[in-house]
């Protein structure tokens, strides 16, 4: 079921499957977006539905919108009231805070039964906040700030058709133009209605995916970086105030060097999944301040070079080494002693454990005190935790 009719420079940028709805000649609907990738495209990019037939509608440019689409996502209430947003990009004049620049970018809801922008939504939303320039569409060729990721995050309870029930969060990475200075602001933003704020994660962070969980009201908003900032993953439990804190899983953050990609299913359950030097698919228990490694784990096991099981055996610990002095990771094993799942609980570079070799050990009352042990062969740096190897401390260093 391919989306016949794409141009030849035009290329998808998301998709989203809708719940089962009835009166659908396929069971439930399809929704994809579309960019161009050529410099001042005069054909830009589209949203396409198919589901009510079985042929693909194009339903932006019926609308009489011309962007180039970086992301989508379908409103809760799909089902009833049929509405898409998107993030799309233009290459025309200056908008509110440009002072020269070209292009915009606007979150953009249309409603696909009547492929017209929904009421009462003012049309697009430019993404300009007060003091900040959103992003020209992708490849304008301009030396300004282009778009090259975005992502749409909704609380359960959205409604597009109601002032009070508009409320999106929205992010994006923008290019570096000439000079090197990042012009576009690139961070996450809130959407209530047609106000627009940005939430300051730091003054300017690229950001690949964004995750929401919660209602209108309360939740919680993680984000996952372009590039290894701070453990690139940041997360906040006061989106909806004025300014949230937010905080960041620097303490033991998921592995990997950009493209951190985030999804929350409760307040403190997440996943992230990163790419670059020991990527992983991570997961987090306690909302975002620890993450252990548990599936596609960028890493070769060249040495072990300790196990400790638990008093009882139920637990064990494994430390290994991904080259003889190389990189460290310290596994945890469950459910022994039938056949257990393994997950990574920490990891150290070569250069922090200054040796090859590590050693781990558990407390002889482990049991009631769940008290761990890691340490390089020198004995330099020892490190404890106490909670079974979630989160951990220095001991001892000299």
């Amino acid at each position: 079921m391919g989306v016949p009719g794409l141009g030849a420079a035009e290329r998808i940028s998301d998709i989203a499957v809708s719940p089962a709805r009835t009166g659908t000649i396929l069971g439930r609907d399809y929704v994809v977006s579309t960019y161009e990738t050529v410099a001042i495209a005069v054909r830009t990019g589209d949203i396409y539905v198919c589901g009510t037939t079985a042929n693909w509608a194009a339903v932006a440019t019926a609308a009489g919108l011309a962007y180039d689409w970086t992301s989508l996502a379908l409103a809760p209430n799909w089902t009833g009231d049929r509405v898409v947003l998107g993030v799309g990009s233009d290459d025309l004049a200056a908008g509110n805070a440009d002072a020269a620049t070209v292009g915009d970018t606007y979150l953009v809801p249309i409603n696909v039964a009547t492929i017209v922008p929904t009421v009462p939504a003012p049309g697009p939303v430019l993404l300009d906040a007060a003091a900040s320039d959103s992003p020209a569409e992708v490849l304008t060729g301009i030396t300004d700030g282009e778009i090259i990721f975005s992502d749409i995050a909704l609380p359960a309870d959205f409604d597009s058709t109601s002032v009070g029930g508009f409320r999106a969060f929205v992010s994006w990475t923008s290019s570096i133009p000439i000079g090197g200075v990042i012009l576009c602001a690139d961070d996450v933003y809130r959407v209530d209605f047609n106000s627009v704020r940005k939430l300051e994660i730091r003054a300017s962070v690229a950001i690949y995916s964004i995750s929401y969980f919660g209602t209108l009201g309360a939740g919680t908003l993680m984000a996952g970086t372009t590039a290894a900032i701070d453990g690139g993953v940041w997360f906040t439990s006061d989106p909806t105030s004025g300014m949230p804190n937010w905080g960041a899983g620097s303490g033991k953050p998921p592995t990997g060097t950009n493209n951190y990609i985030v999804a929350l299913t409760s307040n403190t359950e997440a996943f992230a999944a990163a790419t670059g030097g020991n990527g992983a698919f991570s997961k987090s228990v306690d909302g975002g301040l620890s993450w252990n490694g548990y599936s596609f784990i960028d890493e070769t096991i060249v040495v072990i070079n300790d196990v400790m099981p638990s008093p009882d055996g139920s637990v064990v610990f494994m430390a290994t080494e991904d080259a003889a002095g190389g990189d460290h990771s310290l596994w945890r094993g469950l459910g022994f002693p039938n056949p257990g799942s393994w997950e990574r609980v920490h990891f150290q570079l070569a250069a922090q454990f200054l040796t090859a070799g590590s050693l781990v050990r558990l407390s002889p009352d482990y049991g009631t005190d769940t008290t761990a042990y890691w340490f390089d062969a020198t004995g330099t740096r020892i490190q404890r935790s106490t909670d079974a190897g979630q989160m951990w401390g220095l001991e001892r260093a000299h």
